[in-house]
């Protein structure tokens, strides 16, 4: 049976990941080289495009410290010409993948024009994402969103979950 594509990892483009100067260098090569080796057919580099910032969390300011300032993280933007020179240098290394071009948008539904940023239209995959939600008129990750200092679990009650 032919193994499926996978249609939404990250690289060391990826904010999160540390950037291409970081340890998760060649992440996109790695990665590439692992989807050949068990037979995907393709797979989607969807890195992270989130132009809007959001509360911090203790994670975010403990995993994130240079990007949070005045208690929000804003991540950087996405090095798109790096990024699509590393996807270029993949599809040339392993022709017998399929690698698709894409960005993880983060909650589209609040930005406007990223045409700034990135032209989504010369993409192959345009993930939304949602991992934010309202707080008073600020917004956080769902873990900024809680008001207890213990995470809620699968007996607290829903209404008190995103309280």
């Amino acid at each position: 049976m032919a193994m499926p594509s996978d249609s939404h990892v990250h690289s060391e483009w990826s904010w999160d990941t540390g950037g291409p100067r970081s340890a998760a260098a060649g992440t996109m090569a790695r990665t590439c080289a692992r989807a050949v080796e068990i037979g995907l057919p393709a797979l989607a580099v969807t890195d992270h495009l989130d132009v809007e910032g959001w509360l911090a969390g203790a994670e975010d300011a403990r995993r994130f410290p240079a990007l949070v300032h005045d208690g929000r993280l804003r991540p950087p933007p996405l090095e798109i010409d790096g990024y699509l020179a590393a996807v270029d240098r993949c599809r040339a290394a392993y022709p017998q993948l399929r690698v698709l071009t894409g960005v993880e948008l983060g909650q589209p539904h609040l930005v406007g024009d990223v045409a700034g940023t990135v032209d989504l239209r010369t993409l192959d995959r345009v993930v939304g994402s949602l991992h934010t939600l309202p707080v008073g008129e600020e917004r956080a990750e769902r873990g900024g969103c809680t008001r207890t200092t213990t995470p809620p679990t699968s007996s607290t009650p829903i209404s008190r979950r995103w309280s």
